[in-house]
């Protein structure tokens, strides 16, 4: 519709100039001819600078829009990316350190059996 009215208002203007160029004959002036096509001329730069206007502050708008949703396109992206890293700590007591313990290995009592058999003196039997 901007557009629209950009082209509308510069047609005008040019028929202003060609009603301009008829009022400035070589023979004479006719100057209520003259004042009518400036003022039809200033009327028509009016409009399209009034048009270009919005134009120009709807694509600002436009544009400031876009850049505010892949900001919060971003933010949502970030806020999952900490869900997912730190959602295995999020129950974890909040000491000076979060490093998370690691689960005790189940002892190997055969070879801890085997060790003190072939380390340790073997008991006296009683009976002897």
């Amino acid at each position: 519709m901007l557009l629209d009215q950009m082209a509308l208002s510069q047609w005008r203007m040019d028929r202003a100039l060609s009603l301009e160029l008829a009022a400035l004959d070589d023979s004479h002036l006719d100057q209520p001819l003259l004042a009518l096509a400036l003022r039809y001329r200033t009327t028509a730069e009016r409009s399209f600078y009034k048009a270009l206007a919005e134009l120009q502050r709807l694509r600002a708008a436009m544009h400031a829009d876009t850049l505010r949703a892949q900001k919060e396109r971003e933010a949502a992206a970030h806020r999952e990316m900490e869900r997912l890293c730190f959602a295995p700590i999020a129950g974890a007591p909040q000491f000076v350190s979060q490093n998370v313990a690691s689960p005790r290995p189940e002892p190997d009592l055969d070879a801890a059996r085997a060790y003190f058999e072939a380390h340790l003196p073997k008991p006296e039997t009683a009976a002897a």
